[in-house]
């Protein structure tokens, strides 16, 4: 009986951070879906963040981030996910894709009906 509460809660943790991925790239991140390309981007000065993104992806997706330094014309790292079948996963999360300024999008249903934990941590990534 263990073993089932444990993989619970392992599950539970798990939508978490799924909602705070995908808040966090509503918030400011980027997901392309577009011919060939498939990626998700952050960008930002603070190394912190691009660290902290990083790390939530390699938890839930088991991928790692590639990492270009602030350029001539921008001071912002760049942090890029390329993969397709994590940018699908995150579209079936309904996460927005695109420019999100011209795309109208609303808060995933099952964020909207899931946990308080699982809202927390929507808000968390929407705030941060």
């Amino acid at each position: 009986m263990k073993a089932t509460s444990e993989s619970i809660s392992e599950k539970s943790l798990l939508n978490q951070l799924k909602a705070l991925i995908v808040a966090c790239i509503t918030g400011d991140g980027h997901l392309q879906c577009k011919g060939w390309r498939h990626l998700v981007s952050f960008y930002s000065k603070n190394m912190d963040e691009i660290n902290f993104q990083r790390r939530l992806f390699k938890k839930v997706f088991r991928i790692d981030g590639r990492l270009y330094p602030p350029s001539t014309t921008s001071s912002a790292h760049k942090l890029f996910f390329i993969s397709k079948d994590v940018t699908k996963k995150l579209i079936k999360l309904g996460t927005p894709i695109g420019n999100k300024t011209f795309n109208p999008f609303l808060v995933p249903e099952w964020i909207v009906n899931g946990t308080r934990a699982i809202k927390s941590q929507y808000l968390r990534g929407l705030y941060t």
